[in-house]
């Protein structure tokens, strides 16, 4: 069977405009072009905002600063450790007794800070091997004593026997002579006797007299070497005594006590303290007028020329951070050192900075540094260091003019090395713009 036929629209073709003539407008494809163009500049707007907005938080604020009006000083420090222009050291006293070089036991020693007064005393050692011998030494001289009035007796006893003997040499002198008187009535053979025993008689008493006379300078001699060796003896004692009073050693001034450090068996550095042996002449302490106490440090010799005395300080310590004390240049040295293990021509000058103040808390060896006032100017325009740009000699700053900066050129002063004194190009009050 055949399908029945079905009935289809017949298809034209648009009509084509005539030639010369324009195609019809359509308002809704332009209205869809329009949308799309806001929406492509909105969205351009909004990122071009963020992205301005984000460089923003990006950028840095611009820091300025002020220019004042002031007095600037330049300082330089110098570096050292604190000390006292008048001290006394301390020493372990020098004995003369036998085996002085021995060491010696402390009993008694001043503590680290005492205040003490002159004639004090500050250190004791053991005196039991002192006074041991001295009692030997005592003793001695005793002996000597009694050597000397020993030989006084047997001098004078001595002397005495020798007087007699010359008085019976005298007698028998006068005998003969008067034996010799009767020779007229006797033969030629008993005058001559008589003779010759008047002769012998005299030579006897000129023997006894020379020998009184030497007999005595003898005694004379012999008492003078006993005599010498009682004083020598005398002496030793003295020695000793004077020994045993220096083993009470008494301060020479008053202050304060600092004992000093020693190096221990452990390689360690201790104090010292009772019980510790020292050997003669070796400092234990040292005492400190704290009315005169000063910073001394080194300083190169290249920069010598800066410093004077009398120069103002303002010093401070590194154990008490945050106190200041005045103080002023008292004395630079003459000859330059040589410090530690710097090259051999590296040279430093000594200087020491006088502390005005009185303080307990400070005593010597503590480290401490002092700015000594180099060169104060006054009435200076003064910015910072950071505010300066340095192209060769020449030097500029960028001062603020309404919203923007203008590049100027100055001319600079003395420096702190953290401000700048202006002499030229800047007055009080401008705004300039730091750099660095």
């Amino acid at each position: 069977m055949s399908s029945p036929l079905e009935a289809r629209p017949i298809q034209t073709s648009p009509a084509l405009p005539a030639p010369g003539e324009r195609p019809p407008r359509h308002p809704a494809g332009w209205l869809a072009l329009i949308a799309v163009l806001l929406v492509s500049g909105g969205i351009w707007l909004g990122v071009s905002r963020m992205q301005d907005q984000a460089a923003a938080r990006k950028a840095p604020p611009v820091k300025t600063v002020q220019a004042r009006l002031g007095a600037l000083q330049v300082t330089a420090r110098v570096n050292g450790t604190t000390s006292a222009r008048n001290a006394a050291l301390v020493v372990a006293p020098l004995l003369r007794g036998p085996e002085s070089d021995r060491a010696m036991s402390l009993i008694r020693l001043a503590g680290n800070g005492t205040v003490v007064k002159k004639g004090d005393v500050v250190a004791e050692f053991d005196p039991t091997n002192i006074r041991n011998h001295l009692d030997d030494v005592r003793d001695m001289l005793e002996d000597r004593r009694n050597a000397v009035k020993k030989l006084r007796v047997q001098q004078e006893l001595e002397m005495v026997n020798l007087r007699q003997k010359l008085l019976a040499a005298q007698a028998e002198s006068d005998k003969a002579r008067l034996d010799l008187k009767t020779g007229e009535v006797r033969s030629a053979i008993q005058r001559e006797r008589y003779r010759l025993a008047v002769e012998e008689a005299d030579a006897v008493v000129r023997e006894l007299r020379t020998q009184i006379r030497l007999k005595s300078e003898a005694h004379a001699a012999a008492l003078r070497i006993a005599q010498i060796s009682e004083k020598l003896q005398l002496d030793h004692v003295a020695r000793h005594e004077e020994d045993e009073r220096r083993l009470k050693v008494l301060a020479p001034i008053g202050g304060m006590v600092v004992v000093l450090a020693r190096d221990s068996r452990h390689g360690e550095r201790k104090t010292y303290d009772t019980g510790d042996l020292v050997t003669p002449g070796t400092p234990i302490l040292q005492i400190v007028n704290r009315n005169s106490l000063q910073v001394e440090g080194t300083i190169n010799q290249a920069e010598v020329t800066r410093f004077r005395l009398g120069q103002k300080a303002t010093i401070g310590l590194d154990a008490y951070p945050g106190r200041n004390y005045s103080g002023e240049v008292t004395s630079i040295g003459a000859i330059a050192t040589l410090s530690g293990r710097q090259q051999y021509f590296v040279r430093s000058i000594p200087l020491r900075v006088s502390i005005d103040q009185t303080d307990e808390q400070i005593i010597p060896d503590l480290s401490a540094y002092a700015n000594v006032v180099i060169e104060t100017v006054e009435d200076a325009v003064v910015i910072p260091e950071g505010a300066v740009e340095k192209e060769g000699e020449s030097a500029y700053v960028e001062v603020k003019s309404g919203d923007s900066f203008a590049r100027r050129a100055v001319q600079l002063g003395p420096s702190d090395g953290v401000h700048v004194a202006v002499t030229e190009g800047l007055a009080e009050g401008d705004v300039v713009r730091l750099t660095q």
